[in-house]
């Protein structure tokens, strides 16, 4: 991984979740250089492998291989597609974070409240973006499911109190999550399915 433009450094407050995802990927990448066991007597003989052909290079990639290359900008709340959730929650408080690249806010029914943000992450090029998603999924809390439907590569995790839903595509990775506020509230069975409508539909709008 070495060689590669480090993404830009994200919001210090909001963006603790893939900061974190940036630090392990970085130490995920020291790691691939191992040890020394010349300085372990147990560790046996080593095997010097020769020198790799001058022609052997990394495959190529194509932009096509990368897919698009968003830019963010203007309010993420009023770009995004929320409509899943406005279905079964159609009350929507003001924003308590709205940005480009963030928007948290409560939506509610007449028997239900949650908490839901959407936070966008963009990064120098769809391999980077895939590679913070693959460690997101290493990462994740709970046992992650992969969802079709949302992106190039999605998944999701939780139960019937707390969701998240991660999704890549292109530069862009949207993390999502859903959360109940009142105790003897449930999310619906077809939450994973809403969440990735949602992602769907956000890609769509913010195309390059």
């Amino acid at each position: 991984m070495t060689g590669r433009p480090a993404p830009r450094a994200a919001r210090p407050a909001v963006r603790l979740s893939v900061a974190v995802l940036a630090v392990a990927a970085l130490l995920t990448a020291a790691a691939c250089g191992g040890g020394d066991p010349a300085g372990d007597p147990d560790s046996g003989p080593v095997l010097t492998l020769p020198p790799l052909p001058p022609s052997t290079t990394a495959p190529a990639t194509t932009p096509a291989d990368q897919g698009p290359t968003y830019v963010m900008t203007g309010s993420l709340c009023r770009r995004a597609d929320l409509t899943p959730i406005a279905e079964i929650y159609p009350t929507a408080d003001t924003p308590l974070a709205d940005s480009a690249r963030l928007c948290a806010v409560s939506h509610s029914s007449a028997r239900s409240l949650v908490a839901f943000t959407l936070d966008a992450e963009l990064f120098p090029d769809g391999r980077w973006a895939r590679e913070y998603f693959d460690t997101a999924r290493r990462k994740a809390r709970s046992q992650p499911t992969d969802i079709a439907g949302a992106g190039t590569a999605a998944f999701w995790f939780g139960d019937e109190r707390a969701m998240e839903l991660n999704s890549q595509h292109g530069n862009l990775m949207l993390q999502i999550q859903i959360r109940v506020i009142r105790d003897a509230d449930k999310l619906p069975d077809d939450t994973p399915e809403r969440l990735a409508r949602v992602a769907a539909g956000t890609f769509a709008r913010l195309a390059p």
